[in-house]
C-alpha cells in the first residue's frame, strides 16, 4: 500500500489535533492547561490541603513566581522523564517520590520556614497555589 499524499497530511494534521487537544501537551502549543494538570496533581499528593499550604507559604516569600502559566510548564518538564500525560494517578505520584528522591541526592532544595524540601515538590505545590489563586 502507498501512502498517498492527502493520507499522510491527514494522518499528521489529526496526530498534531490529538496531541494538542490533551490539556497537559495543549499546553505545550499554547493553550491552558494548568488547571487539569494541577487538579491531578493535587489527587496524585497524599494531602493536597498541606500541598496548597505549602504552595502559599513559598509563593508569599517568592510572589514574583507566582505565575500558573510558568509553573506548569516547569511541572510539565520535570515529569516528562518520569510520567506519560496519560499517567495514572499512582504513576503521578510514583514520579514524584521519584524526583523527590533526585532533587535531594543532588542538593536541590528549598528552606520554607525551617522545612528542607526537594525544589520539584515545591514547585508543584506552588502551581497547585497558584491555580487556586488563579494566578
Amino acid at each position: 500500500m502507498t501512502l498517498l499524499r492527502r493520507h499522510f497530511i491527514s494522518l499528521v494534521g489529526s496526530s498534531i489535533t490529538a496531541l494538542t487537544s490533551h490539556p497537559v501537551w495543549g499546553a505545550l502549543a499554547g493553550r491552558p492547561a494548568f488547571p487539569t494538570l494541577s487538579a491531578r496533581l493535587e489527587e496524585a499528593l497524599p494531602n493536597a490541603a498541606s500541598a496548597r499550604a505549602l504552595g502559599n507559604a513559598y509563593l508569599a516569600g517568592n510572589p514574583e513566581e507566582a505565575n500558573a502559566a510558568v509553573l506548569a510548564r516547569q511541572v510539565m518538564a520535570l515529569l516528562a522523564p518520569y510520567a506519560q500525560h496519560t499517567a495514572s494517578e499512582q504513576e503521578l505520584s510514583d514520579a514524584l517520590a521519584r524526583l523527590r528522591i533526585y532533587d535531594f541526592q543532588r542538593g536541590d532544595v528549598v528552606d520554607l520556614d525551617g522545612w528542607v524540601l526537594s525544589r520539584s515538590e515545591v514547585t508543584v505545590c506552588a502551581l497547585i497555589a497558584a491555580v487556586r489563586a488563579g494566578v
